[in-house]
C-alpha cells in the first residue's frame, strides 16, 4: 500500500526458502537502513521533521529541572550519606529498588552490545541479490592520461573479478594527445580477454573553451558512453555509471552492493 508515494509497510518479505525471520534477527536484519526499504522509511518520516525542534527543547528543560529541583537535595543528602546509606541498607524495599535499577542498568548494556555485535556479524555477511527483478547494466569509466600500463592493469583485473563483470562495460577515458593512447588501450584489451560485456575506449580531443583535465575528459566519455547505449537500444536510466581513477582497486563484490 502507498499513500502519497510513502510506502506503508516496512517489514522486508522473506521467502520461506531463505527460512524467514526470527523475531531477533528481524530486529538485528540489515534490510532496515538501505535498499528499497531506505526511502519510503524516510518519507513516511517527513512530516515528524518538524517536531524534531523539541528534542534539544526538551533535554534542556530536563537540565533545568534537574539543576533547580534534585541538585539542592542531593547537596543536602550528601552531608549525611552514610546514614542514608544505612537507612536503605535496612530497608528492604528501598534495596530492591536500588539493587534493581542497577541490574536492569547492566543488563541493557549487555543487551544493547550483544545487539551490536550481532547487527556487526550480519553486516559481513554477503546480501544476495533480489531475484524479483532485472539486473542493471553496469559501466565503469576510467579516466586516464600517460597512466603507466601497469597502474591501469591492475585496474583492470580488480574488474574482472567482479561477480557481475560480464554485465559491466568498462570505458577506458583518454585522451587523444596521450601518444600511447591506442597502444595502452590495445593491451588493456588484450588482458580483459572478453571477461566484460564491452571494453571500449573513448578519446577527448580539448575543446575551444574547455579546461584539460579529468573533468572534461570524463565529460566526453560519459556522453560517448550514452550515445552508444541509446544507439544500442538500451535504457539509460537501466544503467548504473561508476567513475574510477585510473589506479582504483575494487572489491570483488563492489558492483553487486552497489546495485
Amino acid at each position: 500500500m502507498s499513500d502519497g508515494g510513502c510506502t506503508k509497510r516496512l517489514v522486508p518479505e522473506h521467502s520461506e526458502e531463505d527460512g524467514g525471520l526470527t523475531s531477533f534477527d528481524w530486529l538485528t536484519h540489515t534490510d532496515f537502513g538501505k535498499g528499497p526499504l531506505t526511502l519510503p522509511k524516510q518519507c513516511a518520516g517527513h512530516r515528524f521533521l518538524k517536531w524534531l525542534i523539541f528534542v534539544p527543547l526538551v533535554a534542556l528543560a530536563c537540565m533545568g529541572g534537574f539543576a533547580v529541583l534534585i541538585l539542592p537535595f542531593l547537596g543536602s543528602v550528601t552531608t549525611n550519606g552514610e546514614a542514608l546509606l544505612e537507612r536503605v541498607m535496612e530497608n528492604r524495599v528501598a534495596l530492591l529498588v536500588v539493587s534493581s535499577g542497577v541490574a536492569a542498568g547492566l543488563l541493557r548494556d549487555i543487551f544493547m552490545d550483544f545487539i551490536t555485535f550481532r547487527m556487526l556479524q550480519t553486516g559481513v555477511r554477503r546480501v544476495a541479490l533480489p531475484a524479483d527483478r532485472a539486473r542493471l547494466l553496469h559501466a565503469v569509466v576510467v579516466c586516464e592520461y600517460k597512466e603507466p600500463y601497469e597502474v591501469l592493469a591492475e585496474t583492470v583485473r580488480s574488474l574482472k573479478e567482479q561477480t557481475l563483470a560480464h554485465n559491466t562495460i568498462v570505458v577506458i577515458a583518454q585522451e587523444e594527445r596521450d601518444p600511447n593512447a591506442e597502444k595502452t588501450f590495445l593491451a588493456l584489451q588484450g588482458l580483459a580477454d572478453g571477461a566484460f560485456r564491452d571494453f571500449i575506449c573513448t578519446r577527448h580531443t580539448l575543446s575551444s573553451g574547455e579546461v584539460a583535465g579529468k573533468s572534461s575528459n570524463e565529460n566526453h566519455a560519459v556522453r560517448e558512453l550514452h550515445r552508444r547505449i541509446v544507439k544500442a537500444g538500451t535504457d539509460p536510466f537501466e544503467v548504473m555509471v561508476t567513475i574510477a581513477d585510473a589506479d582504483s582497486h575494487f572489491d570483488t563484490v563492489f558492483l553487486e552492493q552497489l546495485e
